[in-house]
């Protein structure tokens, strides 16, 4: 009687540890982030400033795969913008910019400078509303 108690305390026990180590793969990765700065390039040329941003510009985050929207955001005053997304790749696009691809791993950051060739912000009927 005593060594099956033992047994079965074993088998418990090593159910237990099983169960703990499954239970750390399955942890949840940190996210990354795409931070996007939208930029003048008038702007830059004229006031020689390289970070002369454009606000109230709208940034697509799509997935790669299907071109399905992930998130869509203004840029603010500074014409900055910042997604909390998972490990993976991604299409940012914005109004009157290409395509740019980028690829963030978990608990990265990953800066992109989208240029755009005006120096007026979009017009009203394009913008976010108030």
């Amino acid at each position: 009687m005593k060594k099956n108690s033992v047994t079965r305390r074993r088998l418990c026990f090593i159910g237990a540890l099983t169960i703990l180590a499954s239970c750390a793969f399955l942890k949840r990765q940190p996210n990354g982030q795409i931070s996007v700065q939208v930029v003048s390039w008038p702007l830059v040329k004229k006031l020689a400033e390289p970070d002369a941003g454009l606000p109230d510009q709208k940034v697509t985050l799509l997935k790669v795969t299907d071109r399905s929207v992930i998130a869509e955001k203004f840029t603010d005053v500074y014409g900055n913008v910042l997604f909390d997304v998972p490990a993976g790749t991604y299409t940012v696009l914005g109004i009157g910019m290409g395509l740019e691809n980028v690829t963030v791993g978990a608990g990265q950051r990953v800066k992109l400078k989208l240029v755009v060739h005006y120096d007026t912000p979009l017009q009203p009927s394009q913008r976010r509303p108030p």
